[in-house]
Protein backbone atom coordinates (compact mmCIF):
# COMPACT_ATOMS: atom_id res chain seq x y z
CA UNK A 1 0.00 0.00 0.00
CA UNK A 2 2.67 2.37 0.76
CA UNK A 3 4.51 1.68 -2.40
CA UNK A 4 1.63 2.61 -4.01
CA UNK A 5 1.01 5.70 -2.50
CA UNK A 6 5.02 6.77 -3.35
CA UNK A 7 4.01 5.91 -6.90
CA UNK A 8 0.95 8.25 -6.60
CA UNK A 9 2.46 11.17 -5.44
CA UNK A 10 5.37 10.66 -7.90
CA UNK A 11 2.92 10.88 -10.51
CA UNK A 12 0.81 13.89 -9.20
CA UNK A 13 4.58 15.51 -9.02
CA UNK A 14 5.30 15.08 -12.68
CA UNK A 15 1.93 16.39 -13.70
CA UNK A 16 2.72 19.29 -11.39
CA UNK A 17 5.89 20.21 -13.04
CA UNK A 18 4.75 19.25 -16.51
CA UNK A 19 6.56 21.49 -19.06
CA UNK A 20 4.49 23.90 -21.36
CA UNK A 21 5.09 24.64 -24.72
CA UNK A 22 4.64 28.32 -25.53
CA UNK A 23 4.93 29.59 -28.88
CA UNK A 24 3.57 33.30 -28.63
CA UNK A 25 3.48 35.61 -25.95
CA UNK A 26 -0.30 35.52 -25.77
CA UNK A 27 -0.63 32.27 -23.83
CA UNK A 28 2.02 33.44 -21.52
CA UNK A 29 0.01 35.96 -20.72
CA UNK A 30 -2.77 33.85 -20.09
CA UNK A 31 -0.56 31.84 -17.35
CA UNK A 32 0.17 35.06 -15.86
CA UNK A 33 -3.25 35.71 -15.28
CA UNK A 34 -4.10 32.46 -13.97
CA UNK A 35 -1.12 31.71 -11.63
CA UNK A 36 0.88 35.29 -10.85
CA UNK A 37 0.38 35.71 -6.90
CA UNK A 38 0.78 39.49 -7.50
CA UNK A 39 -2.13 39.46 -10.15
CA UNK A 40 -3.95 36.80 -7.40
CA UNK A 41 -3.34 39.92 -4.93
CA UNK A 42 -4.30 42.71 -6.73
CA UNK A 43 -7.99 40.62 -7.70
CA UNK A 44 -8.40 40.03 -4.11
CA UNK A 45 -7.76 43.76 -3.43
CA UNK A 46 -11.00 44.80 -5.95
CA UNK A 47 -13.02 42.03 -4.15
CA UNK A 48 -12.21 44.09 -0.84
CA UNK A 49 -13.06 47.37 -2.41
CA UNK A 50 -16.51 45.78 -3.20
CA UNK A 51 -17.14 45.12 0.30
CA UNK A 52 -16.08 48.45 1.55
CA UNK A 53 -18.50 50.36 -0.88
CA UNK A 54 -20.87 48.10 0.31
CA UNK A 55 -20.00 48.34 3.87
CA UNK A 56 -19.98 52.45 3.19
CA UNK A 57 -23.95 52.43 2.12
CA UNK A 58 -25.05 50.51 5.16
CA UNK A 59 -22.59 52.81 7.51
CA UNK A 60 -23.69 55.83 6.25
CA UNK A 61 -26.64 55.57 8.76
CA UNK A 62 -24.38 53.79 11.07
CA UNK A 63 -26.91 51.54 12.56
CA UNK A 64 -25.67 50.42 16.37
CA UNK A 65 -27.31 47.97 18.68
CA UNK A 66 -25.79 47.80 21.72
CA UNK A 67 -26.96 44.91 24.23
CA UNK A 68 -25.26 44.93 27.94
CA UNK A 69 -26.36 42.67 30.59
CA UNK A 70 -25.81 43.69 34.33
CA UNK A 71 -25.59 41.71 37.44
CA UNK A 72 -25.63 42.75 41.14
CA UNK A 73 -24.76 41.53 43.89
CA UNK A 74 -25.53 44.27 46.90
CA UNK A 75 -23.67 42.77 50.07
CA UNK A 76 -24.34 45.87 51.94
CA UNK A 77 -27.89 47.62 51.26
CA UNK A 78 -27.71 50.87 51.48
CA UNK A 79 -29.54 52.16 55.09
CA UNK A 80 -31.70 55.14 55.10
CA UNK A 81 -32.99 57.20 57.96
CA UNK A 82 -36.75 58.17 57.63
CA UNK A 83 -38.77 60.16 60.77
CA UNK A 84 -40.49 58.38 63.09
CA UNK A 85 -43.27 60.03 62.84
CA UNK A 86 -44.36 58.37 59.76
CA UNK A 87 -44.84 55.03 61.14
CA UNK A 88 -46.27 56.62 64.47
CA UNK A 89 -43.58 57.30 66.70
CA UNK A 90 -42.89 60.52 68.11
CA UNK A 91 -41.55 63.76 66.36
CA UNK A 92 -37.75 63.96 66.49
CA UNK A 93 -37.30 60.31 65.97
CA UNK A 94 -35.89 58.39 63.10
CA UNK A 95 -36.14 54.83 61.70
CA UNK A 96 -33.76 53.08 60.15
CA UNK A 97 -34.44 51.66 56.45
CA UNK A 98 -32.86 49.21 54.48
CA UNK A 99 -32.77 50.47 50.56
CA UNK A 100 -33.23 48.26 48.05
CA UNK A 101 -32.18 44.69 47.01
CA UNK A 102 -29.48 42.34 47.29
CA UNK A 103 -30.14 40.43 43.75
CA UNK A 104 -30.23 43.27 40.66
CA UNK A 105 -30.19 41.86 37.05
CA UNK A 106 -30.78 44.11 34.39
CA UNK A 107 -30.62 43.97 30.48
CA UNK A 108 -30.45 46.90 28.19
CA UNK A 109 -31.06 47.20 24.78
CA UNK A 110 -30.09 51.06 23.16
CA UNK A 111 -31.09 50.69 19.13
CA UNK A 112 -29.67 53.53 17.83
CA UNK A 113 -28.89 54.84 14.13
CA UNK A 114 -27.72 58.08 12.49
CA UNK A 115 -30.61 59.48 10.37
CA UNK A 116 -28.53 62.54 9.14
CA UNK A 117 -24.67 62.50 8.85
CA UNK A 118 -23.14 64.28 6.83
CA UNK A 119 -20.07 62.96 6.93
CA UNK A 120 -20.79 59.31 6.38
CA UNK A 121 -23.29 59.96 3.19
CA UNK A 122 -20.23 61.35 1.66
CA UNK A 123 -18.04 58.43 2.48
CA UNK A 124 -20.78 56.38 0.09
CA UNK A 125 -19.16 58.19 -2.72
CA UNK A 126 -15.35 57.61 -1.84
CA UNK A 127 -15.80 54.24 -1.21
CA UNK A 128 -17.32 53.70 -5.18
CA UNK A 129 -14.12 56.06 -6.21
CA UNK A 130 -11.78 54.04 -4.70
CA UNK A 131 -13.12 50.68 -6.15
CA UNK A 132 -12.46 52.73 -9.31
CA UNK A 133 -9.17 53.09 -8.26
CA UNK A 134 -8.68 49.30 -7.26
CA UNK A 135 -9.52 48.30 -10.54
CA UNK A 136 -7.29 50.81 -12.44
CA UNK A 137 -4.74 49.73 -9.82
CA UNK A 138 -5.18 46.09 -11.14
CA UNK A 139 -4.68 46.65 -14.74
CA UNK A 140 -1.65 48.62 -14.14
CA UNK A 141 -0.06 45.46 -12.27
CA UNK A 142 -1.35 43.36 -15.16
CA UNK A 143 0.03 45.67 -17.61
CA UNK A 144 3.85 46.35 -15.46
CA UNK A 145 3.58 42.36 -15.49
CA UNK A 146 2.64 42.05 -19.24
CA UNK A 147 5.48 43.92 -20.20
CA UNK A 148 8.23 42.06 -18.71
CA UNK A 149 6.75 38.88 -19.60
CA UNK A 150 6.72 40.63 -23.35
CA UNK A 151 10.89 41.86 -22.43
CA UNK A 152 11.55 38.08 -21.26
CA UNK A 153 10.16 36.32 -24.15
CA UNK A 154 11.20 38.56 -26.94
CA UNK A 155 14.85 38.03 -25.63
CA UNK A 156 14.65 34.67 -25.51
CA UNK A 157 13.40 34.70 -29.04
CA UNK A 158 16.44 37.37 -30.11
CA UNK A 159 18.82 34.65 -28.63
CA UNK A 160 17.38 31.90 -30.25
CA UNK A 161 17.35 33.90 -33.30
CA UNK A 162 21.10 35.01 -33.09
CA UNK A 163 21.96 31.63 -31.83
CA UNK A 164 20.97 30.06 -35.28
CA UNK A 165 23.14 32.92 -37.35
CA UNK A 166 26.23 31.77 -34.92
CA UNK A 167 25.56 28.16 -35.53
CA UNK A 168 25.95 28.69 -39.17
CA UNK A 169 29.12 31.38 -38.62
CA UNK A 170 30.83 28.28 -36.42
CA UNK A 171 30.41 25.99 -39.38
CA UNK A 172 31.29 28.39 -41.59
CA UNK A 173 34.61 28.88 -39.61
CA UNK A 174 35.56 25.40 -38.88
CA UNK A 175 35.54 25.04 -42.78
CA UNK A 176 37.96 27.73 -42.81
CA UNK A 177 40.33 26.36 -40.28
CA UNK A 178 40.36 23.13 -42.03
CA UNK A 179 41.78 24.84 -45.41
CA UNK A 180 43.86 27.02 -43.00
CA UNK A 181 45.28 23.36 -41.87
CA UNK A 182 45.34 21.58 -45.01
CA UNK A 183 47.13 24.59 -46.72
CA UNK A 184 50.00 24.87 -43.09
CA UNK A 185 50.43 21.04 -43.39
CA UNK A 186 50.87 21.65 -47.65
CA UNK A 187 53.40 24.44 -46.32
CA UNK A 188 51.63 27.32 -48.39
CA UNK A 189 50.28 28.80 -44.96
CA UNK A 190 51.64 30.25 -42.12
CA UNK A 191 51.04 29.23 -38.41
CA UNK A 192 49.78 32.87 -37.44
CA UNK A 193 46.89 32.26 -40.02
CA UNK A 194 46.21 28.65 -37.97
CA UNK A 195 45.96 30.57 -34.69
CA UNK A 196 43.44 33.39 -36.39
CA UNK A 197 41.56 30.51 -38.01
CA UNK A 198 41.28 28.54 -34.25
CA UNK A 199 40.52 32.08 -32.71
CA UNK A 200 38.00 32.66 -34.85
CA UNK A 201 35.94 29.14 -33.69
CA UNK A 202 36.59 29.50 -30.26
CA UNK A 203 35.32 33.08 -30.65
CA UNK A 204 32.24 32.05 -32.17
CA UNK A 205 31.75 28.96 -29.36
CA UNK A 206 32.25 31.23 -26.64
CA UNK A 207 29.77 33.54 -28.29
CA UNK A 208 27.28 30.88 -28.34
CA UNK A 209 27.99 29.58 -24.73
CA UNK A 210 27.20 33.29 -23.23
CA UNK A 211 24.32 33.64 -25.46
CA UNK A 212 22.88 30.32 -24.20
CA UNK A 213 23.36 32.01 -20.48
CA UNK A 214 22.13 34.71 -20.82
CA UNK A 215 18.31 33.08 -22.74
CA UNK A 216 18.64 30.31 -19.76
CA UNK A 217 18.40 33.69 -17.33
CA UNK A 218 15.47 34.69 -19.27
CA UNK A 219 13.65 31.53 -19.18
CA UNK A 220 13.89 31.68 -15.47
CA UNK A 221 12.33 34.99 -15.40
CA UNK A 222 9.14 33.71 -17.00
CA UNK A 223 9.05 31.36 -15.12
CA UNK A 224 9.35 33.42 -11.85
CA UNK A 225 6.38 35.45 -13.58
CA UNK A 226 4.04 32.60 -14.80
CA UNK A 227 4.84 30.29 -11.74
CA UNK A 228 5.08 27.78 -14.79
CA UNK A 229 7.62 25.15 -16.43
CA UNK A 230 7.93 26.91 -19.93
CA UNK A 231 9.90 25.93 -22.93
CA UNK A 232 9.51 28.63 -26.25
CA UNK A 233 9.10 27.14 -29.62
CA UNK A 234 9.33 29.67 -31.94
CA UNK A 235 6.52 30.14 -34.51
CA UNK A 236 6.93 32.61 -37.57
CA UNK A 237 5.09 35.70 -36.33
CA UNK A 238 3.66 37.99 -39.86
CA UNK A 239 5.41 41.58 -39.03
CA UNK A 240 2.76 44.18 -38.86
CA UNK A 241 1.52 45.47 -41.76
CA UNK A 242 0.36 48.57 -40.84
CA UNK A 243 1.37 50.55 -37.11
CA UNK A 244 -1.38 51.07 -34.99
CA UNK A 245 -1.65 54.60 -33.05
CA UNK A 246 -0.45 54.21 -29.30
CA UNK A 247 -4.20 55.29 -27.62
CA UNK A 248 -2.97 54.38 -23.84
CA UNK A 249 -4.89 56.47 -21.08
CA UNK A 250 -4.40 54.10 -18.02
CA UNK A 251 -1.89 56.50 -16.66
CA UNK A 252 -3.98 59.46 -17.60
CA UNK A 253 -6.86 57.62 -15.88
CA UNK A 254 -5.41 56.62 -12.57
CA UNK A 255 -4.37 60.61 -11.84
CA UNK A 256 -8.28 61.45 -13.02
CA UNK A 257 -9.47 58.78 -10.39
CA UNK A 258 -7.19 60.06 -8.03
CA UNK A 259 -8.18 63.73 -8.34
CA UNK A 260 -11.57 62.80 -7.98
CA UNK A 261 -11.11 61.16 -4.81
CA UNK A 262 -9.36 64.39 -3.54
CA UNK A 263 -11.90 66.40 -4.62
CA UNK A 264 -14.34 64.19 -2.64
CA UNK A 265 -11.94 63.94 0.55
CA UNK A 266 -12.21 67.78 0.93
CA UNK A 267 -16.16 67.51 0.60
CA UNK A 268 -16.07 64.90 2.80
CA UNK A 269 -13.79 66.92 5.56
CA UNK A 270 -16.44 69.37 5.02
CA UNK A 271 -18.95 67.69 6.01
CA UNK A 272 -17.96 66.26 8.72
CA UNK A 273 -18.17 69.44 10.54
CA UNK A 274 -22.01 69.75 10.28
CA UNK A 275 -24.50 68.47 13.07
CA UNK A 276 -25.05 64.88 13.76
CA UNK A 277 -29.31 64.04 13.93
CA UNK A 278 -29.60 60.55 15.14
CA UNK A 279 -32.54 58.38 16.33
CA UNK A 280 -31.68 57.30 19.70
CA UNK A 281 -33.75 54.55 22.30
CA UNK A 282 -33.30 52.30 25.40
CA UNK A 283 -34.84 48.88 26.41
CA UNK A 284 -34.40 47.69 29.78
CA UNK A 285 -35.52 44.76 31.41
CA UNK A 286 -34.65 44.72 35.57
CA UNK A 287 -34.92 41.70 37.89
CA UNK A 288 -34.96 42.09 42.17
CA UNK A 289 -34.48 39.61 43.85
CA UNK A 290 -33.59 39.49 48.09
CA UNK A 291 -33.19 35.26 47.39
CA UNK A 292 -30.67 34.74 43.94
CA UNK A 293 -30.71 36.27 40.58
CA UNK A 294 -34.02 35.80 38.89
CA UNK A 295 -35.13 33.44 41.93
CA UNK A 296 -39.06 32.96 43.36
CA UNK A 297 -40.95 35.94 44.55
CA UNK A 298 -38.48 38.38 42.50
CA UNK A 299 -39.86 41.62 40.95
CA UNK A 300 -39.47 42.41 37.58
CA UNK A 301 -39.53 46.35 35.97
CA UNK A 302 -39.40 47.30 32.67
CA UNK A 303 -38.40 50.92 31.73
CA UNK A 304 -37.55 52.54 27.98
CA UNK A 305 -37.09 55.66 26.14
CA UNK A 306 -37.01 56.52 22.43
CA UNK A 307 -35.98 60.25 21.13
CA UNK A 308 -33.90 62.03 19.03
CA UNK A 309 -29.75 63.22 19.55
CA UNK A 310 -28.67 66.70 17.86
CA UNK A 311 -24.86 66.27 18.58
CA UNK A 312 -22.36 68.69 16.50
CA UNK A 313 -18.72 69.44 17.09
CA UNK A 314 -18.41 73.58 16.69
CA UNK A 315 -16.01 74.42 13.95
CA UNK A 316 -13.41 75.34 16.64
CA UNK A 317 -12.48 71.32 16.64
CA UNK A 318 -8.98 71.84 15.89
CA UNK A 319 -8.31 68.27 14.76
CA UNK A 320 -11.11 68.60 11.88
CA UNK A 321 -10.45 72.46 10.52
CA UNK A 322 -6.56 70.56 10.65
CA UNK A 323 -7.95 67.53 8.43
CA UNK A 324 -9.99 70.14 6.05
CA UNK A 325 -6.61 72.19 5.29
CA UNK A 326 -4.52 69.23 5.09
CA UNK A 327 -7.12 67.56 2.42
CA UNK A 328 -7.37 70.62 0.10
CA UNK A 329 -3.67 70.33 0.25
CA UNK A 330 -3.64 67.11 -1.26
CA UNK A 331 -6.13 68.04 -4.21
CA UNK A 332 -4.20 70.70 -5.23
CA UNK A 333 -1.41 68.45 -5.71
CA UNK A 334 -3.42 65.44 -7.19
CA UNK A 335 -4.57 68.53 -9.50
CA UNK A 336 -0.84 69.21 -10.75
CA UNK A 337 0.20 65.38 -11.75
CA UNK A 338 -3.26 64.86 -13.53
CA UNK A 339 -2.11 67.72 -15.37
CA UNK A 340 1.68 66.13 -15.32
CA UNK A 341 0.13 62.96 -16.30
CA UNK A 342 -1.86 63.72 -19.76
CA UNK A 343 1.10 65.40 -20.90
CA UNK A 344 3.58 63.17 -20.18
CA UNK A 345 0.25 60.31 -21.45
CA UNK A 346 0.41 62.19 -24.93
CA UNK A 347 3.95 62.10 -24.60
CA UNK A 348 4.46 58.32 -24.60
CA UNK A 349 1.69 57.40 -27.09
CA UNK A 350 3.97 59.19 -29.29
CA UNK A 351 6.82 57.93 -28.57
CA UNK A 352 5.82 54.29 -28.99
CA UNK A 353 4.29 55.24 -32.10
CA UNK A 354 7.80 56.40 -33.31
CA UNK A 355 10.04 53.56 -31.55
CA UNK A 356 7.86 50.78 -33.65
CA UNK A 357 8.36 52.67 -36.77
CA UNK A 358 12.29 53.10 -36.20
CA UNK A 359 12.16 49.70 -35.62
CA UNK A 360 10.75 48.65 -38.99
CA UNK A 361 12.96 51.07 -40.78
CA UNK A 362 16.01 49.48 -39.10
CA UNK A 363 14.35 45.98 -39.90
CA UNK A 364 14.62 47.12 -43.48
CA UNK A 365 17.46 48.86 -44.06
CA UNK A 366 19.29 45.93 -41.75
CA UNK A 367 18.11 43.34 -44.29
CA UNK A 368 19.38 44.66 -47.26
CA UNK A 369 22.66 45.41 -45.37
CA UNK A 370 22.88 41.95 -44.61
CA UNK A 371 22.41 40.70 -48.30
CA UNK A 372 25.38 43.14 -48.99
CA UNK A 373 27.16 41.80 -46.40
CA UNK A 374 26.70 37.71 -47.18
CA UNK A 375 27.57 38.59 -51.16
CA UNK A 376 30.68 39.99 -50.29
CA UNK A 377 31.65 37.08 -47.63
CA UNK A 378 30.56 34.36 -50.21
CA UNK A 379 32.64 36.39 -52.94
CA UNK A 380 35.49 36.38 -50.71
CA UNK A 381 35.16 32.41 -49.89
CA UNK A 382 35.31 31.83 -53.05
CA UNK A 383 38.42 33.61 -54.32
CA UNK A 384 40.30 32.25 -50.95
CA UNK A 385 39.37 28.66 -52.07
CA UNK A 386 41.31 29.83 -54.79
CA UNK A 387 44.01 31.18 -52.51
CA UNK A 388 44.02 34.15 -54.61
CA UNK A 389 42.93 35.72 -50.93
CA UNK A 390 44.21 36.74 -47.99
CA UNK A 391 42.51 35.14 -44.46
CA UNK A 392 42.96 38.04 -42.72
CA UNK A 393 40.38 39.41 -45.22
CA UNK A 394 38.24 36.70 -45.25
CA UNK A 395 37.67 37.08 -41.32
CA UNK A 396 36.69 41.09 -41.65
CA UNK A 397 34.11 39.56 -44.37
CA UNK A 398 32.59 36.93 -42.00
CA UNK A 399 32.18 39.42 -39.18
CA UNK A 400 30.79 41.35 -41.15
CA UNK A 401 28.47 39.39 -42.55
CA UNK A 402 28.09 37.55 -39.17
CA UNK A 403 27.50 41.59 -37.45
CA UNK A 404 24.86 42.21 -40.16
CA UNK A 405 23.07 38.96 -39.83
CA UNK A 406 22.78 39.70 -35.58
CA UNK A 407 21.30 43.24 -37.07
CA UNK A 408 19.12 41.84 -39.09
CA UNK A 409 17.86 39.20 -36.25
CA UNK A 410 17.92 41.85 -33.49
CA UNK A 411 16.13 44.59 -35.77
CA UNK A 412 13.26 42.23 -36.59
CA UNK A 413 12.54 40.83 -33.18
CA UNK A 414 12.76 44.77 -31.51
CA UNK A 415 9.76 45.80 -34.56
CA UNK A 416 8.14 42.76 -32.96
CA UNK A 417 8.52 43.24 -29.09
CA UNK A 418 7.76 47.12 -29.73
CA UNK A 419 4.26 46.60 -31.41
CA UNK A 420 3.94 44.04 -28.20
CA UNK A 421 4.11 47.27 -26.06
CA UNK A 422 2.16 49.55 -28.38
CA UNK A 423 -0.43 46.32 -28.49
CA UNK A 424 -0.27 46.15 -24.48
CA UNK A 425 -0.12 49.73 -23.51
CA UNK A 426 -3.23 50.27 -25.74
CA UNK A 427 -5.26 47.54 -24.31
CA UNK A 428 -5.41 49.29 -20.60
Amino acid sequence: MKGKIVVLLLLVTRVMAQEVQVSSVDELFELALSRNLALQNTALERELSVITRKIAAVNAFSPRLPVSWQGLDNIALQRTYVPGTIFGQEEGTYKELVMGQKYVATLNLSPQFDLLHFGNLAQRKTAALNEKLTSLNEKQAQRDIFLDINAAFHNVISFDRQKRILEENLEVARKIKTLIRHRYEEGIARSQEVNEADVNVVTLENNLDQLEQNRQLQIELLKLLTRSEIRIVEVAVPTPSTIPLAQSRLDTDLAEIRTQMAEQDVFTAKRDQWPVLSAVSSFNWQDLSNRFFYGSGASSIYFAYVGLKLSWDLPTNVQKISNLKNKQVQLKIAQNNLEQAEEQQSYANLQRTAELRKAQSQWEAQQKIEMLKKDTFEKNYAQFEENILALDKLLIAQNDWLNSSLNRATAAVSMLYNYQILRINNGY
